[in-house]
């Protein structure tokens, strides 16, 4: 049985916003391995709407596909030609659910996606497509920050919360490192109320288990204490002037309580450092 490619997926409405994280996807595919699917959603429930004549209505609608076609192909012989493998399709299914339901379908190795940035509604924001993805579907997303601009990526954060998946999820920040030769700092930030020694023992374990799986030996281990701990993950950001953060977010609700709050918001949508989140 022939084994199944590698990929990542690239949603693109080919705004500024998913162009800033073409990039990204590219070096990643490189990093990992992997071909790109980039994949488009063709909004035809607005078309519909805007016009009640089937015939104008069916002749817009062949418009735009032909358009989308066209700026696909343009898109692949792009990929193509910075030597990664490259496939696209055009989606017309459910507006509110397409892009999770690919995911699901495709089983890539990882999502790369812009986010909207400061511009962007509070509804917009909220229910996202990139948030949307981040906190349902069960692959890595690599979201990219409206502003970034793509720069070799020498320094990436790993947010540590000391659970089973750590040491998996590490495994693939590694995995990516060893293709830049990386520097990893793995950092966990507990608050006021916990056990040093505990920690202490759950960070050996997890430092003893990377290294015997990956011999990475370019990565390091830090525990850090904050009463406000996404507050200090951004002033760790911005201190590290790393270029990347990753994280564990979705089985402990972490990402739900990130998001509820206008500082987490400022930092996933107003800064400059790409986040990926398992």
């Amino acid at each position: 049985m022939k084994a199944r490619q590698k990929t990542i997926i690239y949603p693109t409405d080919f705004s500024v916003c998913a162009e800033n994280a073409l990039d990204y996807a590219v070096a990643m595919a490189k990093a990992l391995q992997c071909s790109i699917r980039t994949v488009h959603f063709l909004d035809t429930e607005e078309t519909i709407q805007y016009d009640e004549n089937p015939i104008r209505v069916m002749q817009e609608l062949e418009r735009l596909e032909l358009k989308t076609e066209q700026r696909l192909r343009s898109r692949k012989k792009e990929i193509l030609d910075r030597d990664v493998s490259c496939v696209y399709d055009i989606l017309k299914a459910d507006r509110f659910s397409w892009l999770t339901n690919y995911v699901g379908e495709q089983k890539p190795s990882m999502v790369v996606m812009g986010t909207q940035g400061a511009n962007a509604t509070e509804n917009k924001i909220l229910g996202s497509e990139t948030y949307k993805v981040i906190k349902n579907c069960r692959y890595p997303t690599l979201a990219i920050p409206e502003m970034a601009v793509y720069k070799t990526i020498k320094k990436i954060i790993f947010a540590a919360d000391y659970k089973a998946d750590d040491v998996k999820n590490l495994e693939f920040v590694v995995e990516m490192a060893k293709h830049f030769k990386a520097f990893i700092e793995v950092v966990h930030i507990a608050d006021n109320d916990f056990d040093k020694a505990v920690y202490e023992t759950k960070m050996n374990r997890l430092k003893e288990g990377i290294f015997k799986s990956t011999g990475y030996k370019n990565i390091d281990f830090t525990f850090l204490q904050a009463s406000d701990v996404a507050e200090r993950l951004e002033v760790l950001l911005k201190e590290s002037e790393a270029d990347l953060l990753a994280m564990v977010a979705r089985k402990l609700g972490f990402f739900e309580r990130l998001f509820g709050k206008s500082l987490t918001k400022r930092m996933v949508y107003h800064t400059n450092t790409p986040m990926l989140v398992f």
